[in-house]
């Protein structure tokens, strides 16, 4: 399974919507409540790391389990 893609920037744009993908995803594979935070918290932390970049960079982003 492949959660829909979602264009992210250094600026923050597609931020929340990535997050959103990501606890639907979470809620598809029925995952408990502390496994979907600790996925939305590594969604997070690796965006946060997409902010820090200097310069202009956009990038997809996307959940895929099987």
């Amino acid at each position: 399974m492949k959660s829909d893609v979602i264009m992210i920037d250094n600026q923050g744009y597609g931020f929340h919507e990535a997050v959103e993908q990501t606890r639907k995803v979470a809620e598809f594979k029925k995952m408990s409540k502390q496994n979907s935070l600790y996925l939305q918290l590594c969604a997070e932390e690796m965006l946060s790391l997409v902010r820090s970049v200097t310069g202009e960079m956009k990038a997809s982003f996307w959940v895929e389990c099987s």
